[in-house]
């Protein structure tokens, strides 16, 4: 017989064991805690939350949605820019001094004559006789001699034709001959070696001006196909308006949208589109702005006008179209007017008070056209253009990107009539407007707000709670027209950049009873003609696919609650953030599209004398970043050959230091930038008459995520001043004197301590709970979602994750679903539960209520 005692014993141990076991094994802390009261609801979520802001960048309009595959059809790509003038082959001016970069077109542009055999002819641009005087070049075909031989002129489109085997493309265009020409035309779409994979013979020709329609079949796929003219007899043919479309358009309309583009549009559930612009709106000049009425009509009689974007676009997507559109995406019209202001950011030309009633008489004509009765003059033509039904236009933006007491005065003309007219849109401002009562008393008033911010990830983790804090008892709305992650390395729309956008989404959800709208800019862009970076579509002749920010805002826009529900974040303590440690860095001299001088410069620490610089000894002392600088009667200058110009100096073991500098400006459209702490990727920025010359702000800048200091506060830098400009840096807090006056006292920050960021609400109809959790880590994070109140839920439910392994991962014509939404089922929801979320992920889980 065994001992009793130590058998007893032996199952102590054992219990002890199991019990140390169970311990060890026991749940760690959830990474985050995300509690949702659901008992009430905070706001009524805007159901027109999402929309699509487009603007003709990056041959958004032409070469892009604008489904015409012939570039330059109506031979007008070489017009100067509408009053503007080259002072060289690479460069336009404006009539205010605003220099681009234009390299001036070819009278020819995207056409090229094809000689085979014993052949002579040529091609030339004429003016003498045109088939309509708004749009005065064509085309002059000669052919001297075609003996054993082809003679052809031939385009490739917007980078490649793109064609499709059995597919009808619409071919139309006017031609006239001498009567030296006696042969047909044939009319050709082949591969770039010439294998043809569509023909059609014209015949029919006279010496005045005709029409001529034919369809071509393709027999094969190749999207990067020519278009061929041949002659077939010796003598001179002209043409213009030469046009190539699918027969395949988007809801198969006339003159219609790229099939593919339009649906990646329409994929967005969008409810509003705002169009045509942007800086568009407003143009280089006045007249170079988008003028509704040119833009209606028979394609032959619309001028088309010069892109300040960099190109020629021919206004074949015109306000009819755009209107058009909205209709065929279920989306509220948003029509950006023009106040009688050419852009801001390009030496604006302003038109007197006296003419701005010209202006709004163009928007009330335009709103007239789109929604005014067939007996109206305009609605009348809206029905002879085929529409005899009224658009409903439901917003109206008073201006772009205008500000300033100009524009202030001009809302207020603009803005109290058309409000007065069609009580039932609503109106836009660019900024917060000044009302008196007397303006009151007028009508002026306030609707909604637009607001655009392009920015680090940084930027926009910290301004997702934004609006937590923002005035209740304001009377307008906030409609967010443009945002986008444009620095911190957001490579050409990769995870790291959707991450920041879908957490400041995140915060726009949360207060959708002050935001009201939003849309991401810029929507498009053809791989070809990247002006802007990044981009949420990207396409070429036959392709597209949309980053991870379009995935994001198509998550967002797709899985909309109809109220808000509380819901807070409370992140598990990690003490592996660390602080700044000693803040250090040279100096810099900065500004940005502006001339500027500076003098006297001089770093101090304690009294000692760390660095001084009156320019007697030249250059030596300064690294020239970007711009040319130079010396001239004592002072430092950038002669404004590019954008941002930036000279540096000094030590980057400086700390604790007084800098101080005197500055002026010479030309230019805003005032001074000056730098400090600048080390590696990290710098804090002085930014005195920026944004325009309207606003003085303090940033912080650690590897091109940029935020703000405290407030900017209005300002504007005179021309021919000088100012003194100091900034004093002692541990982690920054002063900025500007002639003596405190205008900043902020503590930088330490590097932001990214967080897990959600939102959450309840679509009544369905009876489903959507909670939204970005995931902004690198890692993992297990999320504990508590759900407060008397609601079950089954636990079987959905969640939609897009994820990527890396920050950087981007998608691409060979792999365009690299980061895409995964759909996936859950079975453990309920009142409490635990998700976890994938690296870099936005993920929405959808929970469906047990009804009582």
């Amino acid at each position: 017989m065994k001992n009793p005692v130590i058998i007893i014993a032996l199952i102590l141990v054992l219990m002890l064991f199991q019990l140390f076991s169970f311990a060890q094994k026991s749940p760690a802390a959830p990474d985050a805690i995300i509690k949702i009261d659901m008992k009430k609801a905070i706001a009524n979520f805007s159901p027109s939350m999402y929309g699509i802001f487009f603007e003709d960048i990056n041959h958004a309009a032409d070469g892009g949605l604008y489904a015409e595959m012939i570039q330059n059809r109506d031979f007008e790509y070489s017009r100067v820019p509408e009053n503007m003038h080259w002072i060289n082959d690479s460069t336009i001016v404006n009539q205010k001094g605003w220099q681009e970069i234009y390299y001036k077109p070819a009278d020819l542009f995207s056409w090229s004559l094809m000689l085979k055999g014993d052949v002579e002819a040529s091609v030339n641009l004429e003016k003498d006789k045109p088939v309509s005087t708004k749009n005065p070049q064509y085309l002059r075909f000669t052919i001297n001699k075609i003996d054993n031989g082809s003679a052809a002129i031939v385009n490739n489109g917007f980078w490649g034709i793109s064609v499709t085997k059995k597919q009808n493309y619409l071919l139309s265009f006017f031609a006239k001959k001498n009567s030296d020409y006696s042969g047909k035309l044939k009319v050709t779409i082949e591969s770039t070696g010439g294998e043809v994979y569509a023909s059609t013979e014209i015949d029919g020709l006279t010496s005045e001006w005709k029409q001529f329609k034919s369809t071509l079949t393709s027999t094969a796929v190749d999207p990067h196909a020519r278009f061929v003219i041949y002659a077939q007899s010796k003598g001179t043919v002209f043409f213009d308006m030469v046009s190539l479309f699918p027969e395949a358009t988007f809801k198969n309309r006339s003159n219609g949208m790229r099939t593919d583009l339009a649906q990646i549009l329409a994929d967005l559930k969008p409810s509003f589109l705002r169009f045509p612009g942007g800086c568009v709106v407003e143009g280089a000049t006045i007249e170079n702005r988008i003028q509704w009425k040119k833009t209606i009509g028979n394609l032959i009689d619309r001028e088309g006008h010069w892109n300040l974007w960099g190109y020629h676009t021919t206004d074949g997507l015109g306000f009819h179209e755009y209107l058009q559109l909205c209709e065929d995406l279920h989306a509220d019209p948003m029509y950006v007017i023009n106040v009688g202001m050419s852009c801001q950011y390009r030496e604006s030309t302003v038109v007197s008070k006296d003419s701005i009633p010209n202006f709004l008489q163009e928007a009330l004509d335009a709103l007239e056209y789109a929604m005014g009765p067939v007996t109206s003059k305009w609605g009348a033509l809206r029905a002879a253009n085929g529409h005899p039904a009224p658009f409903k236009i439901k917003y109206v933006e008073v201006g772009n990107e205008n500000s300033g007491q100009t524009y202030q005065t001009a809302y207020k003309i603009i803005q109290p009539v058309i409000k007065k007219k069609y009580p039932e849109i609503i109106t836009i401002a660019d900024e917060i407007i000044a009302i008196t009562p007397e303006d009151k008393k007028a009508g002026v008033s306030i609707e909604m707000v637009d607001e655009h911010y392009y920015n680090s990830p940084a930027f926009f983790y910290e301004q997702s709670a934004k609006y937590d804090t923002y005035k209740r008892t304001n009377p307008w709305k906030i409609y967010i027209g443009e945002f986008a992650v444009t620095t911190g390395n957001p490579g050409k729309g990769n995870m790291r950049a959707a991450l920041g956008e879908a957490a400041f989404m995140t915060g726009m959800e949360r207060n959708s009873d002050i935001v009201n709208l939003a849309s991401y800019a810029p929507t498009f862009v053809n791989e070809n003609d990247r002006k802007w970076n990044p981009d949420m579509i990207v396409f070429n002749s036959s392709q597209a696919y949309g980053t991870p920010s379009y995935h994001a805002l198509k998550l967002f826009s797709g899985n909309r609650p109809d109220n808000v529900l509380s819901t807070v974040v409370t992140l598990k303590k990690d003490n592996s953030f660390n602080p700044f440690g000693q803040l250090k860095g040279k100096v810099a001299l900065s500004a940005w599209n502006t001339a500027v001088e500076y003098k006297d410069v001089k770093i101090e620490k304690n009294g000692t004398i760390l660095f001084a610089d009156d320019f007697s000894a030249g250059l030596k002392n300064w690294n020239i970043m970007q711009d040319k600088w130079e010396i001239k009667d004592g002072a430092f200058r950038n002669n404004q050959t590019v954008t941002e110009a930036v000279a540096y100096a000094g030590d980057s073991t400086w700390t604790d230091y007084t800098f101080s500098v005197k500055a002026r400006k010479i030309k230019g459209e805003e005032g001074f930038i000056i730098y400090s702490l600048m080390n590696g990727g990290n710098k804090c920025i002085w930014n005195i008459g920026g944004w325009n010359n309207t606003v003085d702000a303090l940033q912080q800048d650690r590897n091109e995520n940029r935020v703000n200091l405290g407030k900017s506060t209005p300002l504007k830098i005179e021309t021919g001043k000088w100012y003194e400009l100091k900034m004093e840096i002692k541990g982690q807090n920054v002063k900025c004197y500007l002639d003596g006056r405190l205008c900043h006292d902020e503590k930088l920050k330490e590097q932001l301590h990214p967080s897990i960021y959600a939102t959450s609400g309840f679509q009544e109809s369905k009876g489903i709970l959507i909670v939204k959790i970005v995931n902004p880590f690198e890692t993992k994070k297990s999320c504990k979602v508590v759900l407060d109140g008397s609601a079950r839920f089954d636990a079987k439910g959905e969640a939609i994750v897009l994820s990527a392994e890396k920050a950087d991962d981007e998608n691409s014509f060979n792999n365009p679903t690299k980061v895409t939404p995964r759909l996936k089922t859950i079975n453990n929801f309920g009142c409490s539960f635990t998700y976890q979320c994938l690296p870099n992920s936005v993920t929405v889980l959808r929970l469906k209520q047990i009804k009582k």
